[in-house]
């Protein structure tokens, strides 16, 4: 008889993951609120569908991140490169973006947002933003 496989999902609780280095890391579906990810190397981080609101990604390096489908909800990338990351079905209502480089308006119209995000410099709400409260 085979033994049964549950799903793995990774808990992170309130760890401190500031500076790690999480290159090619697989997050997928982790539970991750409230983690800080400060300054981490998270180049190709394939963190699907994980639940990551309010967590700290203040400087982080997300370069090429999968981040589809996430939970991002109040997440702060203050001064983060999200080049190349993918956004596709995310939720970042209520994110950071202060400085952030590497974001593009395909990234942000590709993710759900609201007008409480906070956008970087010389960007403007994805029009279908603009019905959400």
């Amino acid at each position: 008889m085979q033994p049964s496989r549950r799903p793995f999902t990774l808990k992170l609780g309130s760890a401190l993951l500031s500076y790690a280095n999480l290159e090619e890391a697989t997050l997928a579906r982790a539970l991750a609120d409230g983690v800080d990810f400060s300054h981490a190397n998270m180049v190709r981080v394939d963190a699907h569908d994980a639940k990551l609101n309010r967590a700290r990604l203040i400087g982080a390096n997300l370069r090429g991140a999968n981040l589809t489908g996430a939970e991002l909800v109040g997440a702060d990338f203050t001064g983060s490169n999200l080049e190349n990351a993918i956004l596709h079905g995310a939720d970042i209502s209520g994110a950071n973006f202060t400085k952030t480089t590497g974001l593009t308006h395909e990234m942000l119209g590709a993710a759900i947002g609201s007008q409480d995000t906070i956008l970087p410099e010389g960007f403007v709400f994805p029009q279908d933003w603009m019905l959400t409260t």
